[in-house]
Parts: structure tokens; C-alpha cells; sequence
């Protein structure tokens, strides 16, 4: 099954009952691989959907859903010496039909950024591209303020909007006498249309008026124009020292973002066979920027920091 990420809905406004939901999920896990946000130990996980799990509708994710389609570890290729040859062996495309339900609109804008670098106009990377196509992603509008740290608006956001996504939920609160919570589903491509087109009968019912409804979530608000220009002013300010005293270089900042996307490839290898595997990498860590000649221009946390 392939999902066509392109602009387009078609279906308007449809609804769904929030005790639903788990019916829906089991019968899509039937056809595909289905991952909700749940919390275990105290941490927000996408996890496959069992038809217990409890899904999380206030919280955000701890982890973005970045490694559904950038995985942490990846093999590339293995290879064996065969006397003078060499036999080598590509790697095969781990790409399962997924539903990647619940994603804020945040973690959704930020596959569009991935995009670009691993879905660009010279160069197509072929594992992620696959993964990508067969990845049909439902986002979750935000209701509420889920944290006061929230700043998506200010950097063009629409906690509402879905932007990324092919579905988006809204939580529409109690139907009329307040008995069952009611779910907007909008379709947002062509992609979203087809899923819904397999569902619609069973599952959804049209919603009686005109639009969803909006709501002011994000109150951190910020302005973002010049600060390129200011940042450069205070390129070599104290401030970075100063802050970077309190980094321990470990690099979860980078892991928990949704939008790096540096890789190291590095290689294993003995007794003449080895594999070449993709792995994520950090800029907070010193050997990153090192060269070949033992210069390293971000030679402190402080710069690293700087730079992140």
C-alpha cells in the first residue's frame, strides 16, 4: 500500500466516538502496523497498538516520531573477502505499511523538513523514501496547552492545521448531553482520503457543522524576525560559556529533536566480512567536527553548544 503525501482533502469534516477508537485501531492493525503515543515508565512512546494499550491525549511524545522513518540504527550493506573478491551484499529495505496515529502538528511539520534532505531534488535516500511512501500519518490536533514551553506558533506552526500529515483528529468534546466524546477527523491528502474511503461507513458520520471549531493553545509567543542578525552580534559572547557549563555533551538534545538528521556511517568488521551500518550522530560530540589532520574547529562544549 502506497500513501501519497500531497495536498487535498475531500471529505469535509467527519466524526467518529472516542470510545471508537480502539475498535478502529484493531481493525486497522489487521491490515497494517499501527503505533500510538502511550506512556510507559513515566515516558510518552509511540508503541504498536495491542488492542489494550492506552492511548495519551493530553501529553505530547517524549521521543518524536522521527526514527518511524530515520531509524537509530540502520544497516547499509555487508560484505565478505572470497580470496581476491569480494562479495557484498546490500541491505534489505525495512519499510512495513504503518499508521502513525496521534502526532502533534509539530513532530508532522518536521517530516516536511526531513524531506528535504533525504527526499531532495539531486539526491533520493532510498530507505527512507520507501518508508515514507508506506507511512500514513494521523495527526492530533491540540485542544489544550501542553506545555507552557510550547512555541510552535512563532515558528509558523499551526497547532491545529496538521501541516505533514494526511489525517488530522480534533477533540471536539462531549456530544449533545454530554454522554460520549466526539473526534473531528479532517483528510488532508489525497492519501487520507483513500484510508477514509476504506473506514468511512463503519466508523465515521458526517459533521453537522461547517468547520472546527478553533482554539488559542500556545501562549509562548515570540518574535523570530532578525535574530539570525543578533545571534551573529554575540557570536563570540560570554553568554555560551556560561550556559555550556551546564551541558554534559551527551547529545540527547539533538536525539530529541525532530528535525536533526545527522548520520555517521561507520563499520564493522573481522576475520574478513564486515557491515556497513547508518547510525544517528550528534554535533554535540567532540569527535563530529574533527578532521582527518587532528583540527577540530568546535574544540570545546562551548562551541558545540554554540552551534546547536
Amino acid at each position: 500500500m502506497s500513501f501519497c503525501n500531497q495536498k487535498g482533502g475531500g471529505f469535509g469534516v467527519l466524526t467518529m466516538q472516542k470510545g471508537q477508537v480502539g475498535q478502529f485501531l484493531s481493525a486497522v492493525s489487521q491490515k497494517m502496523k499501527v503505533l500510538v503515543p502511550s506512556e510507559e515508565n513515566g515516558t510518552v512512546l509511540f508503541l504498536p497498538w495491542n488492542g489494550e494499550r492506552k492511548i495519551e491525549w493530553h501529553k505530547k511524545s517524549t521521543l518524536p516520531p522521527k526514527d518511524i522513518l530515520f531509524p537509530k540504527v540502520e544497516a547499509l550493506y555487508s560484505y565478505q573477502l572470497q580470496g581476491a573478491d569480494v562479495k557484498i551484499k546490500r541491505a534489505l529495505l525495512d519499510a512495513e505499511t504503518t499508521l502513525l496515529f496521534g502526532v502533534r502538528s509539530c513532530d508532522a511539520r518536521s517530516f516536511m523538513l526531513m524531506d528535504k534532505v533525504f527526499l531532495g531534488d539531486q539526491f533520493v535516500e532510498a530507505g527512507y523514501a520507501a518508508r515514507r511512501d508506506k507511512t500514513l500519518i494521523v495527526a492530533l490536533a491540540c485542544s489544550e496547552e501542553l506545555s507552557p514551553a510550547c512555541y510552535c506558533t512563532s515558528m509558523g506552526v499551526d497547532p491545529q492545521g496538521g501541516q505533514g500529515a494526511d489525517l488530522i483528529l480534533h477533540q471536539l468534546g462531549p456530544a449533545e448531553g454530554g454522554e460520549k466524546d466526539i473526534l473531528g477527523v479532517e483528510s488532508l491528502t489525497p492519501g487520507g482520503n483513500n484510508f477514509l474511503n476504506e473506514y468511512r461507513d463503519e466508523f465515521f458520520d458526517v459533521y453537522p457543522d461547517e468547520g472546527v471549531p478553533k482554539r488559542d493553545v500556545c501562549k509562548f509567543v515570540f518574535e523570530t524576525q532578525g535574530v539570525a542578525g543578533k545571534l551573529r552580534q554575540i557570536f563570540e559572547h560570554p553568554l555560551w560559556e556560561e550556559l555550556s557549563r551546564r551541558c554534559l555533551g551527551c547529545g540527547i538534545c539533538t536525539y530529541l529533536c525532530p528535525t536533526c538528521h545527522c548520520f555517521d556511517i561507520p563499520e564493522g568488521k573481522t576475520y574478513g566480512k564486515g557491515e556497513s551500518f547508518r547510525c544517528w550522530d550528534s554535533c554535540m560530540f567532540p569527535d563530529f567536527t574533527l578532521m582527518a589532520g587532528g583540527y577540530n574547529p568546535r574544540p570545546t562544549r562551548t562551541e558545540r553548544f554554540r552551534n546547536r
